[in-house]
């Protein structure tokens, strides 16, 4: 008995038990969860990828930086494969430049890729965008539906 009690009380310790709160990620644990799935399709969607600084994207995409509070940034690291997710918190009162900001990257990026990898482009012209929370979501995967599954899974706690 007592030892079902105590595995209770670990249970509560590491769940929770409480109301999640909703307001934030731990994008770490997305980007771990995401870069370690293995989809029976695809395989590692994003092995040939790595982690993008906000200041570096500026740099590279004329992005504005100054408009996001925090995020995540991962972009392919080889020009084969155009797998990335981005998970962005706007400053308060920029959530729209920062929407019109990702439009233009990725109109950038499909506008490079167009010529040389038609199923590229389409897989970025076919991205998903979503807002969580205070949160934009971009995911261009081969299964973006799956790799958002993954992202709510968790900022709900199931890792």
């Amino acid at each position: 008995m007592k030892k079902i009690f105590l595995i209770a009380v670990i249970v509560l310790m590491l769940t929770g038990c409480g109301e999640k709160n909703l307001e934030t990620w731990n994008l770490e644990a997305v980007d771990y969860k995401l870069i370690a799935y293995q989809d029976p399709e695809y395989g590692k969607m994003f092995k040939d990828s790595g982690i993008m600084t906000l200041e570096k994207m500026a740099s590279k995409y004329d992005f504005h930086d100054s408009y996001v509070e925090e995020g995540l940034i991962r972009m392919p690291t080889t020009t084969s494969k155009y797998n990335m997710y981005f998970i962005l918190k706007p400053k308060e009162g920029k959530e729209e430049e920062v929407k019109k900001e990702m439009k233009a990257l990725f109109q950038s990026i499909a506008d490079m890729i167009q010529s040389y990898s038609p199923l590229e482009y389409d897989k970025i012209n076919n991205r998903l965008e979503k807002k969580i929370d205070n949160y934009l979501i971009y995911i261009v995967s081969d299964n973006n539906e799956k790799v958002f599954s993954l992202m709510e899974e968790v900022k709900n706690g199931i890792f």
